[in-house]
């Protein structure tokens, strides 16, 4: 008798017990379908502000005007479409897996990501009448993320910081997807780092990427740039600037410029021994030794650079300044300020030798992390 006793519950409870059961069933197998969007349109990714990048969170349909950084300054759009996608590590995505569809009118443009979200990095481009990149936005991708609710006080009131690298989808040790994206200094456009922790292996995407070319009076230039932003621009002579002419210094400042390739509300860091984020919260503007983690490769600044416990720089390695080549990943990293020194700009280094040097300067052609700061 007692196997049968379920069926002498009342018809009320039993319903209710097998509605519980299928909706547990159902946040075990079946992915949350995308919002449809509401009476007044799609999720208005700029009503904050406008910024090269956005962070979505959540699958759904989202739009943002097609303004250049964080400028009122229009730009000219005939079409837009998806240039790239990527998971930050070796597994190649599908044309769409990380958004679905993408259009443009009346200033804005709207795009959709699948109804089961995949966390990575996408660039959407604008082409004007002539079929030329007229301005690029990053997608970051990161399913729950609010840089907000994770951000990182740092000591002595240098600021608040991301708890990940910019493009990040992770901030745990160990993890490929807590590497991020790269940027040569000055750029607002993301380029493909590391796909392993410890390797010089090369993240993939649904572009095959263009060969880098050697700066000069007609591809040195920030209109090049800004026309091909997945192009490496390598430098010469003793500065080993992307940019041909040299003296850009302006194109990341303190306040935060148009060029700028952190999400809306955060910048580049300011660097430097006087008013640089790394240099205030050590109080220190030379090389110290820390302790560094062989096996997740990078350091762990926590008790260092402020009092929260998961303060974490990974070892990302750095793109060649002479050729755009993936080096030393695993071994070492730099992260950018958005201060020059000089005919460079500072950043902060470190290295497997446990070295770190919260002040060095930085060949601006060279690819390395970005680690954004609220403003």
């Amino acid at each position: 008798m007692k196997r049968f006793s379920i069926f002498c519950l009342p018809a009320v409870v039993m319903v209710g017990a097998l509605l519980l059961l299928a909706a547990c069933d159902k946040d075990k197998a079946t992915p949350a379908p995308a919002p449809e969007p509401g009476p007044a349109g799609p999720v208005d990714l700029s009503a904050a502000g406008t910024a090269n990048c956005y962070i979505v969170s959540a699958p759904g349909t989202y739009s943002f005007k097609t303004t250049k950084g964080n400028s009122s300054v229009a730009v000219s759009v005939a079409a837009a479409e998806v240039l790239w996608e990527s998971f930050g590590t070796e597994t190649k995505p599908e044309v769409g897996d990380i958004i679905k569809s993408v259009s443009y009118a009346d200033n804005r443009i709207t795009f959709t990501t699948p109804a089961t979200l995949k966390n990575g990095n996408a660039l959407i481009v604008a082409k004007d009448e002539s079929n030329q990149i007229s301005w690029s936005w990053h997608i970051w991708v990161c399913e729950g993320y609010n840089p907000l609710d994770k951000g990182q006080v740092y000591n002595n009131e240098a600021g608040t910081m991301m708890d990940r690298n910019l493009g990040a989808t992770s901030a745990t040790p160990g993890e490929v997807q807590a590497l991020g994206l790269m940027y040569q200094w000055g750029r607002k456009d993301p380029i493909l780092g590391a796909a392993r922790i410890g390797n010089n292996v090369r993240a993939v995407s649904t572009l095959t990427w263009p060969a880098s070319v050697t700066t000069d009076a007609s591809c040195g230039t920030v209109a090049y740039a800004i026309q091909h932003p997945t192009t490496f621009i390598c430098g010469v002579s003793s500065s080993y600037d992307w940019v041909f002419a040299g003296d850009e210094n302006e194109l990341w400042t303190a306040e935060k410029s148009i060029y700028d390739p952190c999400p809306v509300g955060w910048k580049v860091p300011a660097g430097g021994a006087t008013d640089g984020v790394w240099c205030k919260a050590t109080k220190k503007n030379v090389k110290f030794d820390c302790e560094w983690d062989d096996v997740n490769k990078g350091v762990k600044f926590s008790g260092i650079l402020g009092d929260d416990p998961s303060i974490w720089y990974p070892a990302t390695g750095r793109l060649y300044v002479g050729n755009g080549y993936l080096q030393e990943v695993g071994k070492e990293a730099g992260y950018w300020s958005s201060t020059a020194n000089g005919v460079h700009s500072y950043v902060l280094d470190l290295n497997s030798n446990g070295i770190v040097g919260p002040c060095d300067s930085g060949m601006r052609s060279c690819g390395r992390s970005v680690r954004c700061a609220k403003e």
